[in-house]
């Protein structure tokens, strides 16, 4: 799920919960722009514009996180996030090929 609250970051909501070998809590990945140990300056200001003053969570499907991992290989995996909208990048199926009659 996509969690906006001191931050904005992503974690699984699966059974058992993904600890964090470093931290108390559950594991999570954090967004570049909306992460207060990096950007302690500016993460409240993407977050609010994100999700706007309250806090939140929005379930994703997993196709729909794994499609935007795959279409992002080697790169940054991205979401865009906007308080009506969430989209991320995909790869088109392949198109299949016509046979010449």
């Amino acid at each position: 799920m996509l969690v906006g609250d001191n931050g904005i970051y992503l974690m699984s909501n699966g059974k058992p919960a993904l600890k964090d070998p470093e931290r108390t809590g559950n594991l999570v990945a954090y967004a570049f722009e909306a992460d207060p140990q990096k950007k302690p300056d500016d993460w409240w200001h993407v977050k609010r514009a994100a999700f706007g003053g309250d806090d939140g969570a929005e379930f994703l499907a997993a196709k729909a996180i794994r499609n935007a991992l795959e279409a992002t290989k080697g790169g940054r995996f991205w979401l865009d996030v906007s308080p009506t909208r969430i989209s991320s990048p995909y790869l088109a199926p392949p198109r299949r090929k016509r046979a010449l009659a």
